[in-house]
């Protein structure tokens, strides 16, 4: 798990996989003032964004997820937002096994949790060894884009 600024105060992004690199270079360069919510294509469905609009909840109503092919992008554009996250141990309590059509797996509970709180303009990139809860708050209003890049495209 990576979370950073996007202005580049924080991470050097040279020394991220170019594909990282670009996906980061998405984030800076598109002015999402002027995208509706939904999906932008970067490369089909290996590379793409979605960008949307939420109310933050309590942990307690929103499950935590795993992806065990695709790397998260998580930025915000607007509002606050807090994501959970742990490194996957083993131990977490499973809500629901792999589904591999929507690349996810469901956890309830998760020992050793840690919040994470981006404000506009900062990302946290997320791997397939990361577990992670998005959407977290009291229920403020929240706007962002997740950019989805298919891990294998790190390995070419």
């Amino acid at each position: 798990m990576i979370a950073d600024a996007l202005d580049g105060s924080g991470h050097d992004s040279r020394y991220l996989h170019p594909v990282l690199q670009r996906a980061l270079a998405f984030l800076l360069e598109t002015d999402f003032s002027k995208v509706e919510d939904g999906r932008i294509d970067i490369d089909g469905d290996r590379f793409y964004a979605q960008v949307m609009s939420l109310h933050t909840v309590p942990p307690v109503e929103r499950l935590a997820e795993k992806h065990e092919r695709c790397i998260d992008i998580h930025f915000l554009l607007e509002g606050e937002e807090d994501i959970g996250w742990k490194p996957h141990d083993g131990k977490e309590i499973l809500h629901l096994a792999y589904d591999a059509e929507q690349d996810c797996t469901l956890y309830r509970e998760l020992e050793r949790e840690r919040r994470i709180r981006l404000e506009p303009g900062m990302y946290m990139m997320l791997f397939p060894s990361d577990i992670h809860r998005p959407g977290l708050g009291g229920g403020e209003r929240a706007r962002k884009a997740v950019v989805k890049i298919a891990a294998d495209l790190l390995q070419a």
